[in-house]
């Protein structure tokens, strides 16, 4: 997977702390993160519950997302002793219940979780883009 990586780089692939990743566009974030994620889940067996990725956008979630599996995917066709197998396998099939998601989705899960620690009702909805328009012009309205 590592190729050519930067200090910067390198020492957002160590696992003995959390990190936060942020540069420009082109920089081989998505890159690096992919890089994390699999060295966790493969190094810390039962570990994939326990990551959380979070991004600005649903598109870069999602590229994130099909970029784990892709490489997941590109793994097992490489490996060939049964225990790497087994783990690869094992990851692959529990990569739907990563948190792998933007800072709303993340906390719209959270809130979804834990609704009556939040003070909400269990059967709370998001406020769509409408909802959101009409409700900022009401408050822009009431502010002057």
């Amino acid at each position: 997977m590592s190729t050519q990586l930067t200090a910067e780089q390198q020492q957002a692939l160590k696992l003995d702390r959390n990190v936060s990743v942020t540069a420009g566009a082109g920089s081989g974030k998505t890159r690096i993160l992919v890089e994390r994620f699999l060295k966790i889940a493969i190094e810390q067996p039962g570990s994939l519950r326990r990551i959380l990725a979070i991004t600005f956008t649903k598109k870069a979630a999602g590229e994130m997302q099909e970029r784990v599996a892709s490489e997941v995917h590109h793994l097992l066709k490489d490996v060939t002793d049964v225990p790497s197998r087994r783990k690869l396998l094992r990851i692959r099939d529990q990569l739907s219940q990563t948190a792998v998601s933007t800072i709303h989705g993340f906390c719209a899960r959270v809130l979804r979780e834990y609704p009556i620690e939040a003070g909400l009702s269990p059967d709370f909805t998001e406020m769509d883009d409408l909802q959101q328009t009409v409700l900022i012009g009401q408050a822009i309205e009431d502010t002057f």
